[in-house]
């Protein structure tokens, strides 16, 4: 059974991975020469902007989900294949520099800051820091 903290921390890893996730695929697309994602403001880490609600309560409670597609015109791209595939690549390749950079800060804590850990906002952090490494 889950405790209200842990859903605290998995709500917290989620959005932020899912906003990460869809911005870096507006991104790619938006280098590739496709304006459509910066046009209808979805170029963001705004978490309203790329969570679909249906899709997050999902995940929390069956383990799948998915975020608001951000908007893609391949007409746009110099070679539609190519563009389409570096802006399919982008959202993991996010989430797993996303995951990376979690867990390396994790350990930096763990390793040079022990006695921040023990607070509680150190508590919270590294426990934010696992669960968002984890999800990504």
């Amino acid at each position: 059974m889950f405790s209200l903290q842990s859903i605290v921390y998995l709500v917290i890893a989620v959005i932020l991975s899912m906003s990460i996730h869809e911005t870096a695929h507006g991104l790619v697309s938006y280098w590739m020469g496709d304006p459509t994602a910066k046009l209808e403001g979805r170029l963001s880490l705004n978490p309203f902007k790329h969570v679909d609600w249906l899709g997050l309560v999902c995940l929390l409670v069956c383990g799948f989900g998915w975020a608001k597609p951000v908007p893609i015109d391949a007409r746009y791209y110099k070679d539609a294949k190519t563009g389409i595939i570096w802006t399919s690549f982008a959202g993991p390749v996010a989430n797993f520099l996303l995951s990376f950079i979690c867990i390396f800060l994790f350990y930096a804590l763990y390793k040079f800051a022990p006695q921040f850990m023990m607070t509680r906002v150190g508590y919270f952090v590294s426990n934010t820091l696992t669960y968002t490494g984890l999800i990504s």
